[in-house]
């Protein structure tokens, strides 16, 4: 019997944040950017982690603690983008902020999406004419090029799933229209499209027969769809270096893989591979970066901006390679020129030589 028990990472897969259809229908939210939204459905998330903690005032009213630092590494975004977010929320008013002081965090509180009823059935009706006019318009596309290739001589013909055209499968060339004799320059643009056509059509049935094994691709094709998964051997890896990952650096945000599109599965599994090929160890890759002041956002660069590596910036050949090699040990915090100088003795004997120098000048006058 299949166990159907639930695992942790499948309970966390099956978490959606709702994101209510009141910001796209109410004209007074239109201007808020896609990461105002974003932030918006994040905090009513967050609502019950509120009401399980009981955090409400004297009326009952529900606030959220929630730093805007921790808001930041959730959702990758820089700290000035999701107060720049906040202050959208602000502005259209469906969040209110308390400061309790004594350096407490703020009390945060989410308000309602306003949201009339003319423009809630306006919204639905508009939804459910496009979604049924772009399917209209589809099949009769559809349905028009079907019966184009019924009646028209030149349309490409069926041919079998594993057939290869060959000289004598081919289609028959397309024939020449009438040229009209002249320095007709329409004409001649549509006899060399014509032949171009021609040759094109020659030169693909020349082409070699390509057999593919679907089995020893790095992705599951899904019949009817395109939609592609990871092969379990390609997540198996991913997983690996990512456990090894939040093991070795733990001054970084914890690695989740929920929200990966395949392509970013398999650029991540690519560059694995490649420093696996070169030897590299990930165990050293990673103990690199968390000795980096830099690499884990205890200091700030040159622009004052704070940087956080991730697993996909680490594994890229030529970071990894800067990583070993010891370019982000020291702290880009100070430049050498910068450096102050707490040398007493010599700071004394550099005021000695100016007050002699000073001396010497009026001396001499």
């Amino acid at each position: 019997m299949k166990n159907r028990r639930y695992r942790i990472e499948e309970t966390v897969q099956e978490r959606f944040i709702r994101m209510p259809y009141a910001l796209f229908a109410n004209p007074q939210y239109k201007p808020l950017t896609p990461k105002a939204k974003i932030l918006y459905a994040l905090l009513l998330d967050r609502m019950t982690l509120s009401i399980k903690h009981g955090w409400k005032n004297e009326n009952g009213e529900v606030y959220l603690i929630y730093p805007r630092e921790t808001i930041a590494d959730l959702l990758g975004m820089q700290p000035k983008t999701v107060s720049n977010a906040f202050k959208e929320l602000h502005d259209a008013k469906l969040i209110e902020e308390e400061r309790p002081g004594c350096g407490r965090s703020n009390r945060i509180y989410v308000l309602h999406a306003e949201m009339a009823a003319d423009d809630a059935e306006k919204f639905s009706v508009d939804m459910d004419s496009n979604n049924e006019s772009d399917s209209d318009k589809e099949l009769e596309k559809y349905e028009r090029y079907m019966q184009m290739c019924k009646n028209d001589t030149h349309c490409i013909p069926e041919t079998p799933e594993n057939e290869v055209l060959t000289p004598s499968s081919a289609p028959e060339p397309l024939s020449l229209l009438p040229i009209q004799k002249g320095n007709n320059d329409a004409s001649r643009k549509v006899k060399m499209t014509l032949e171009k056509s021609q040759n094109d059509l020659r030169e693909t049935s020349k082409l070699p027969t390509i057999h593919t094994d679907l089995n020893q691709t790095d992705f599951i094709q899904t019949e009817g769809r395109d939609v592609r998964t990871p092969l379990p051997s390609m997540q198996n890896t991913v997983n690996s270096a990512l456990q090894l990952f939040a093991e070795k650096c733990p001054s970084l945000p914890q690695p989740i893989t929920i929200g990966w599109t395949p392509n970013h599965t398999e650029r991540v599994y690519h560059q694995l591979e490649f420093l696996s090929q070169q030897h590299c160890s990930l165990d050293t890759l990673f103990t690199q970066v968390e000795r980096s002041d830099f690499l884990t956002g205890r200091v700030a660069g040159y622009d004052k901006r704070v940087f956080r590596a991730d697993i996909d910036w680490i594994t890229r050949p030529d970071n990894a390679s800067k990583i070993l090699t010891g370019k982000y040990d020291t702290s880009p915090t100070v430049r050498p020129q910068d450096k102050p100088n707490h040398d007493i003795e010599a700071y004394e004997r550099d005021c000695e030589n100016l007050i002699l120098e000073a001396t010497e000048g009026l001396n001499a006058n």
